[in-house]
């Protein structure tokens, strides 16, 4: 079984690739079409309880999904379509192939003023696998956990 390793405030991180930087996405804003580099790891849930960080071999798929936004006049916040990691586009989630379990996945922020929530899951495992990212993240609001605003 393989989960997120989620380490509040340490993993997964999300960086602002873009000038002007924001220091700390998790609290800041980036500006429209900035690109916000997310990079972590999934690791076996055995090693996990116990401190060790154990990445499974092979190609996993990421799938990222960006909600719906909707407007709101009185914060300038104009309504945009879902989509996946290009904020440019609004055909749906986009898969990301990572090897090993751990993961540096570009997302490009819509060009519209706006609040985003995005998710984030492994899709297409293999036989027997699963991802257990969910049960520890349930009632967990805290940035990283399976989603990021």
């Amino acid at each position: 079984m393989d989960q997120l390793d989620f380490r509040n405030g340490i993993t997964p991180s999300f960086t602002d690739m873009d000038y002007p930087y924001s220091q700390d996405v998790e609290v800041a804003f980036v500006f429209p079409s900035d690109t916000i580099l997310m990079e972590g790891q999934y690791a076996y849930v055995d090693g996990i309880n116990f401190g060790v960080y154990v990445l499974p071999e092979g190609e996993f798929t990421v799938e990222i999904t960006r909600q719906e936004a909707m407007m709101d006049g009185s914060k300038g916040y104009f309504a945009y379509p879902a989509g996946g990691a290009d904020g440019s586009k609004t055909d749906g989630p986009t898969l990301h192939t990572i090897d090993g379990g751990a993961f540096a996945i570009n997302i490009t922020a819509p060009p519209i003023n706006n609040e985003y929530t995005y998710t984030f899951r492994l899709v297409d495992l293999p036989d027997g696998a699963t991802d257990t990212t969910a049960q520890i993240c349930e009632g967990n609001s805290a940035n990283g956990c399976g989603s990021s605003n």
